[in-house]
């Protein structure tokens, strides 16, 4: 039997059943929170928002970081987070280097738009401030030097003597050391500028990346939303087939004027296949019902349940699919056990 036939007759394999759990991330991850449009504290991951789990007693504020566990809802499609440790100032304080190292690496992985702030300030603050020191510096050499040459300039315009010559000599040492230097000070102002430069770039490349995180977020939530409209078509799709098909034949078992079927007293703890995809029992008083069948197809379980997903008609229930898994030759009694919650219908019966 496949799976897909299982879903559309609303039944599941009665022994070893397959149970979809919800998805839970195997490590923590790193969430920061924000208020939404519609008034809501949430993240992302994945694709899919991230709500706060109601039943955590703990309160989280917009725009805080918090280490979380998430499990996926399959049923909201969306994620729960279990926040386990909220990222403050006393967080950091106690984190190893290694630590660190490792939140930084997760943040750039998970929330790159938290960490852009903090980069820029390092950016323009550190490399902004060795920039302009380097300039003033360089300024002040300048200056320095032009005030040497003044002085040498002085000095020749006066006598000739050997102390002279001396004290030339020293302002031409003079102004050549403060060259050598002023050159050094121009090469580290260019290595500077170049790094500035890098940083800018770098600020550009995580602004683009931003852009791109976003734009795929929106996409994501687009593909979702018509994934959703289309399950809603075929949904109402299905309906307004099963409609059609109630009203084609209004003589058929459970649709409309239902042939009187009467059982022999001999046979009353008996069901009777009337047609392929419907199974009438006298015990059947509610309008839905859960069934299960086994996995050698040999015997169908029926339990009244409100929120089952097969009808019941006049006693009739309609199963959609059913000849799928229990071929229909005719008419035919089937064999029932009923404890009064549970019927179970052996599908191996003898003909009308």
């Amino acid at each position: 039997m496949s799976h897909d036939g299982r879903a559309s007759m609303g039944m599941h394999v009665q022994s070893n059943r397959i149970v979809m759990n919800s998805n839970t991330e195997d490590e923590p991850v790193v969430m920061t929170f924000r208020i939404d449009p519609k008034g809501n504290l949430t993240s992302s991951h994945k694709g899919f928002i991230v709500f706060v789990d109601s039943n955590y007693e703990g309160i989280v504020e917009n725009g805080e970081t918090w280490v979380c566990n998430l499990e996926f809802n399959q049923k909201g499609r969306c994620w729960y987070s279990k926040p386990l440790m909220k990222m403050d100032a006393e967080y950091f304080l106690d984190a190893t280097k290694k630590q660190m190292l490792e939140i930084a690496d997760c943040l750039m992985a998970e929330n790159p738009e938290s960490v852009q702030p903090y980069l820029r300030e390092i950016v323009e603050g550190d490399l902004g401030r060795k920039v302009e020191d380097l300039r003033v510096e360089l300024k002040n050499k300048d200056k320095e030097m032009m005030e040497l040459r003044k002085e040498l300039k002085d000095v020749r315009s006066m006598k000739e003597s050997p102390e002279k010559d001396h004290e030339i000599e020293m302002l031409k040492s003079r102004i050549e050391d403060l060259t050598n230097s002023n050159a050094a000070l121009s090469e580290s102002a260019k290595i500077a500028d170049i790094q500035t430069k890098r940083a800018d770039e770098s600020e550009r490349i995580i602004r683009k990346l931003e852009e791109e995180a976003r734009c795929d977020r929106f996409r994501s939530m687009e593909l979702e939303m018509e994934t959703k409209r289309r399950l809603l078509q075929i949904d109402t799709m299905n309906r307004e087939m099963q409609s059609r098909r109630d009203c084609v034949n209004p003589d058929r078992i459970g649709y409309g004027h239902l042939p009187k079927y009467r059982l022999p007293d001999s046979q009353s703890r008996y069901a009777l296949h009337v047609d392929p995809e419907e199974i009438r029992y006298a015990g059947f008083k509610g309008t839905r019902y859960s069934v299960s069948i086994s996995r050698d197809g040999k015997e169908l379980s029926v339990v009244q349940d409100d929120d089952g997903r097969v009808r019941c008609v006049d006693g009739t229930l309609i199963l959609s699919g059913l000849d799928n898994y229990i071929p229909f030759n005719g008419k035919r009694y089937l064999k029932t056990d009923d404890d009064g919650t549970t019927v179970r219908i052996h599908t191996d019966g003898s003909s009308v």
